[in-house]
């Protein structure tokens, strides 16, 4: 106890838990704040939009089509603007079907038969045990290094909207993340990793 006490006070422990200066954080995640309409304002004045994709399956036959919609959105980048794409998996132990069921169970509608066939699969699906692995994607646009929040409020408002309507066209939904506690999050699940 008395060595980890001196080791703490002296700086030589792992993590400090309650401590730790923001130059350091800000080494691992740059970000300075989350502004409105989720301007993201990174170190060095460089800015950015995170958003939340959800990309369709695409089959073999639809690939050299769904190849050339991707490369148009890439294409119709320019001067400071760049595309970050990244998935992270996490372990859910949510299942939603757990609650429809139950809520579809305890409906007064149903028969006896259609209760217990209900419950029977409801049993089946909670007695699986095996990890949910939930995928989720991001995208990010960069839109650059400006010196003022108005300047790149200019320019999300400019490129923004068509930037998201190629993904669309691509087969991407994206949804752009404006709540700083999202975003917080977003990163965070990102960064943390669960060995199974």
């Amino acid at each position: 106890m008395w060595n980890y006490f001196v080791r703490s006070v002296s700086g030589q422990t792992v993590l400090a838990k309650y401590k730790c200066s923001v130059p350091f954080l800000q080494q691992i995640v740059p970000i300075v704040a989350v502004h409105k309409e989720g301007v993201v304002e990174f170190v060095g004045n460089r800015w950015g939009i995170l958003m939340r994709a959800d990309p369709g399956r695409i089959s073999d036959d639809d690939l050299d089509t769904h190849i050339t919609k991707v490369k148009d959105v890439v294409d119709s980048l320019f001067g400071e603007l760049m595309l970050k794409t990244f998935v992270c998996s996490r372990v859910s132990s949510a299942k939603p079907i757990e609650q429809d069921l139950v809520k579809k169970m305890n409906d007064p509608e149903k028969t006896i038969q259609q209760k217990q066939h209900l419950h029977s699969i409801y049993q089946d699906i909670r007695g699986n045990t095996r990890p949910q692995i939930e995928w989720v994607f991001y995208v990010f646009l960069s839109l650059g290094q400006y010196g003022t929040l108005d300047e790149a409020e200019r320019v999300r408002q400019t490129h923004l909207p068509g930037f998201e309507n190629r993904l669309r066209a691509a087969g991407m939904h994206v949804v752009s993340l404006t709540d700083p506690n999202e975003v917080a999050i977003s990163y965070r699940q990102c960064m943390t990793q669960i060995i199974l």
